[in-house]
């Protein structure tokens, strides 16, 4: 995933090119020791998840990049029966809108 971002340098904007590579993955552990810490750690993660789209899909300049990606990522959420993280990523969202 591509697009474009501004950064400051010198004091004058200027336009960046800036990229994302989704296939690294790093497992770790968060110092978590139960269950329940780690499943509301997670919990978390849906929440702070929905903002982030939110966001993304409602600014005019990044929805584009943002759409296929929540499509995606709500269609693998529907075939895994995650209706609990949806959930909580669907609240995120409003709660980014209410604030």
């Amino acid at each position: 995933m591509g697009g474009f971002g501004l950064r400051r340098f010198g004091g004058r904007w200027h336009i960046i090119g800036v990229s994302c590579d989704p296939r690294p993955l790093v497992y770790h552990h968060h110092r978590r020791q139960q269950p329940e810490e780690v499943a509301r750690l997670m919990e978390g993660y849906d929440f702070g998840r929905g903002a982030y789209y939110a966001k993304g899909l409602f600014a005019r300049r990044s929805w584009s990049i943002f759409l296929w990606p929540v499509i995606r990522h709500a269609l693998a959420n529907l075939s895994l029966g995650e209706f609990g993280a949806m959930k909580r990523e669907w609240l995120g969202a409003w709660r980014y809108f209410r604030r």
